[in-house]
């Protein structure tokens, strides 16, 4: 894939704006993804009940829906928030953590998708093939090794695009993507962001964030990039799951500063 989009300057945008990214997203990630969402200068809001969330994404200029810690009140609210912003015109993405680790999850993530559009939705390998009725490698909400799945990928992604007319993420060691016409790939980030929580979980809080300033192919293919190099930027000086977490923050906000 040609670089053909400007990772600063979305970065740029996102400061100029401001915007709000609300997210309904799950307890154990939540702090992790608003750090990173104030890192780039927007803002987070993190509702968990039905009776304000319309009222709060009112205000909202980007919605993400993850099913991480999924239970009652919070399913009714992603529903609800689902309707709101498909009919307010507010871009949703969708983040379908572990979905393949039980039914429960699998039947929620395909409840939403029929319920109502995504303009991206994004899991790890596992997640997506669950999505796509296969099943086998997902171990609870961590992204598994391809394995033999890895000639599947490229085409899955594609027609589960197409099926939902959503841009659909596969993220690992090698990130697949589509827009429903081509299969783009980008190279993951360094190995240690497998054994750190939240990573997932706040790579789909920058993709919602760059969603309120460009369309979604830009929002995936810059939010991967910049994953990419942050990973690669905080490792060459943190080495430890704990140190590596922090520092990678640190080197959101630098960049997204402006800083080199």
């Amino acid at each position: 894939m040609k670089k053909e989009f400007d990772v600063k300057d979305i970065l740029k945008k996102v400061k100029e704006a401001a915007p709000l990214v609300v997210q309904i997203t799950n307890f154990v990630s939540a702090s992790f993804q608003a750090a990173c969402t104030l890192a780039l200068g927007a803002y987070a809001m993190m509702p968990v009940s039905e009776e304000e969330i319309e009222d709060v994404l009112s205000k909202a200029d980007s919605l993400l829906i993850n099913i991480g810690t999924p239970e009652s009140d919070r399913i009714k609210c992603m529903l609800k928030a689902l309707t709101f912003a498909n009919n307010k015109g507010i871009p949703v993405v969708l983040d379908p953590v572990g979905c393949g680790a039980s039914d429960m999850r699998r039947k929620l993530v395909l409840e939403l998708l029929s319920n109502g559009s995504f303009s991206i939705v994004k899991g790890n390998h596992g997640e997506i093939l669950s999505i796509y009725g296969l099943s086998g490698i997902a171990k609870g909400v961590d992204s598994p090794s391809l394995g033999s799945f890895e000639s599947d990928i490229r085409s899955l992604v594609k027609e589960l695009a197409i099926k939902y007319n959503s841009l659909f993420v596969s993220t690992g060691e090698v990130n697949f993507f589509s827009d429903g016409e081509e299969v783009f790939e980008i190279a993951g980030g360094v190995g240690i962001m497998s054994k750190v929580t939240g990573m997932g979980c706040a790579l789909g809080s920058v993709m919602a964030t760059f969603l309120t300033v460009a369309d979604p192919l830009t929002s995936v293919f810059c939010a991967l990039e910049l994953f990419s190099e942050i990973s690669k930027r905080a490792y060459s000086k943190y080495r430890g799951v704990g140190s590596f977490k922090i520092g990678f923050l640190d080197e959101l906000y630098i960049l997204g500063e402006g800083y080199e």
